[in-house]
C-alpha cells in the first residue's frame, strides 16, 4: 500500500511539474502562445496592403499609367474607419510627391476593397520610381505589415 502511494505520489507530482513548465502541447488554453500552433492574439482587424498595381509597369518618359491600391482586411473582426497615405517616389533623384489620403469605410474581416485608383499623367525622367502605400488604423492589430511599396521603371521612348 505504502508503496502504491509512493508512485501515485510520484506521477501526481511529475504532472504538476509538466503543467508547470507548460507540457501540455495538445490543447490551447487561450493564452498567449498556446500549444497548438494556432495564433492565441485576440480576435481583432488586421488591416494590409493587398495590392498596388501600376500599368504598364515600364511607362515610357511623358507617358501616362495607372495606378491602384488595394487594401484587405485579414483579421478576425470588422475594421473600423481607417486612412490611407499613398506617395510617388523617385528613387533616383530622392524626391517624394504625395498622391494624397484617402479614407476608408469600416471593412469587414476577410473583405479587400480597392482604396486608391487614378491614373497620372506621366514622369519627365527616366529612372526608378516607387508607388508608396501606408495604412493608418489605430485599432489594427498588427502595425508590421501597414506600409507597402511597388517599384516601377520610367524608361526612355
Amino acid at each position: 500500500m505504502k508503496r502504491r502511494i509512493g508512485w501515485l505520489l510520484l506521477v501526481l507530482l511529475l504532472g504538476m511539474l509538466l503543467a508547470a513548465c507548460g507540457g501540455d502541447d495538445d490543447k490551447d488554453d487561450g493564452g498567449n502562445g498556446g500549444g497548438n500552433g494556432e495564433d492565441a492574439s485576440p480576435e481583432t482587424a488586421d488591416l494590409i496592403v493587398a495590392a498596388i498595381d501600376v500599368d504598364p509597369m515600364r511607362p515610357a518618359v511623358g507617358q501616362p499609367f495607372h495606378i491602384r491600391v488595394t487594401i484587405k482586411n485579414q483579421g478576425k473582426t470588422e475594421a473600423g474607419a481607417f486612412s490611407i497615405t499613398v506617395d510617388l517616389r523617385d528613387v533616383t533623384r530622392e524626391d517624394v510627391v504625395s498622391l494624397g489620403s484617402f479614407d476608408g469605410e469600416p471593412l469587414k474581416a476577410g473583405a479587400e476593397v480597392t482604396l486608391y485608383e487614378g491614373d497620372y499623367p506621366g514622369l519627365e525622367n527616366t529612372g526608378s520610381y516607387q508607388v508608396q502605400v501606408a495604412i493608418s488604423y489605430n485599432a489594427d492589430s498588427n502595425t508590421d505589415n501597414n506600409e507597402q511599396h511597388q517599384a516601377f521603371t520610367v524608361v526612355a521612348e
